[in-house]
């Protein structure tokens, strides 16, 4: 269950750095992305 929130962390900053124009989109669409999380550790639960 770690290994899967690192590699949520992790594919979130990358696309930070490498997609300066999907920082807006993540930034506007946060609560969806945060649902969307809590739907995965749900799954993982």
């Amino acid at each position: 269950t770690n290994c899967s929130v690192l590699l949520c962390i992790t594919v979130t900053y990358l696309i930070f750095i490498v997609h300066p124009e999907a920082r807006v989109l993540i930034l506007g669409q946060i609560e969806l992305w945060l649902l969307y999380l809590l739907v995965v550790f749900q799954q993982l639960k």
